[in-house]
């Protein structure tokens, strides 16, 4: 059952992790090898400093590689970009059994195939890959993951294509394979992959939002009906509100302005007292101060209120919004108290944490930080291990003949 080791590199605005994992004989996923490193070249999850995040990822890499005691020839690269838009594809054929038709994989195969040739990017940008969202029989309007020997005359496929901005994926691959020896073989949305695995098997079924808080991008996955329905990320994360806290409390450096807003910021304005304060890091050799808590939860609480609202209304235009009864937070930013409260009220609905667990507690003791990574990893094996069936399949037709191969 196992498969030749993965690797996946997230490249973040705050932080670069490596992974690398197999599948082990029962089919789960295995992790053999971990690397994190401190990001630097990057803003609002874009490259600014090529030299600097190359450094970065080749020193996670390195890490991860001498964790796993493995070679890395090759990674999957997870990222946002803070430029990830989606689009619904979708693709017909006639099922080929007539006018009582009964689908079968032949006909589910043709649909594949030709929502595959249908899920191209605009012009400018590049695909982040297609995901099957299901099948409708003729003219119904609901979901069936599984149509075989269903009833119908005509079979369309419904897909979810990602895409991004051709030239920021180009500079972070470029960034990536200049210092480490390594070969960006595919590249994987960040909300995609944490989704795949912060959501229960009920709540993609139900209906639910993915929310992933990175540093400098805001990412989010909704799935409905068991398959991925939207995705999307927004320029926007931790990193503006560090900077708000910088500006309105002129601490002396973004630095200071991160350790106040993560030791005693809160995002919810009814959590906190107007008459607490606390204490302000000294700065260049300024005095100890104080300031009002209730002042800098107000700091706080505005911009993630105003990038939440932004998200909502983005679903809300294409229809999404009414198909989630729940949100599910990852990412660092994902820590910050107070958040789950103002994200229940935005959005009307419960929010939850990252619901998996991988066995290794270097990651299972921080799952809102490692959804991404550990989402990537899980789909990157999960399509070795595919790949590799579907080769040995084609090894056993052509040892048997065409003939045998379709007996």
């Amino acid at each position: 059952m196992s498969v030749r080791p993965v690797t996946v590199l997230e490249v973040g605005t705050a932080r670069t992790v490596a992974l690398v994992g197999d599948a082990a004989p029962d089919g789960t996923v295995r992790l053999l090898g971990a690397g994190v490193r401190e990001t630097a070249g990057m803003r609002k999850s874009r490259v600014l400093d090529r030299g600097q995040v190359a450094d970065c990822a080749a020193a996670a890499l390195e890490a991860a590689r001498t964790d796993a005691r493995c070679s890395i020839g090759s990674v999957v690269l997870l990222c946002s970009l803070g430029d990830v838009k989606d689009a619904a594809v979708s693709f017909a054929v006639d099922v080929e059994d007539g006018e009582d038709g009964v689908v079968g994989p032949d006909d589910m195969a043709a649909a594949r195939a030709g929502l595959a040739a249908a899920a191209t990017a605009p012009e400018g940008r590049i695909s982040m890959g297609h995901f099957p969202a299901g099948f409708t029989l003729d003219d119904g309007e609901t979901r069936v993951l599984e149509p075989v020997e269903m009833h119908a005359r005509r079979l369309t496929a419904h897909g979810l294509l990602l895409h991004t901005d051709d030239h920021l994926l180009g500079d972070l691959v470029d960034a990536v394979q200049l210092k480490s020896g390594v070969t960006v073989e595919d590249e994987f949305f960040t909300g995609l992959a944490a989704a795949s695995v912060s959501l229960t098997p009920d709540q993609k079924r139900d209906g639910a939002l993915l929310l992933d808080f990175g540093a400098g991008s805001t990412s989010w996955c909704g799935y409905a009906g068991g398959a991925p329905v939207c995705g999307g990320s927004l320029a926007v994360g931790g990193d503006h509100v560090t900077n708000d806290v910088f500006l309105a409390f002129r601490t002396g450096s973004r630095q200071l302005a991160e350790r106040l807003k993560l030791e005693s910021a809160a995002a919810a304005l009814g959590s906190v007292s107007h008459d607490e304060r606390v204490p302000v890091p000294a700065a260049f050799g300024s005095p100890d101060r104080t300031i009002s808590r209730f002042a800098l939860a107000q700091v706080v609480e505005a911009r993630l209120r105003e990038t939440l609202e932004i998200v909502r209304e983005r679903l809300r235009a294409q229809g999404s919004l009414d198909r989630f009864g729940a949100v599910v937070l990852s990412g660092g930013g994902a820590r910050l108290r107070g958040l789950p409260d103002v994200v229940s009220e935005v959005f009307s609905a419960p929010c939850f944490a990252p619901s998996f667990s991988t066995g290794d507690r270097r990651i299972d003791a921080e799952p809102f930080r490692f959804a991404a990574a550990w989402g990537g990893l899980r789909s990157a094996v999960v399509r070795a291990l595919r790949a590799r069936e579907k080769r040995r399949r084609s090894l056993f037709g052509r040892l048997l003949g065409e003939d045998g191969a379709e007996s």
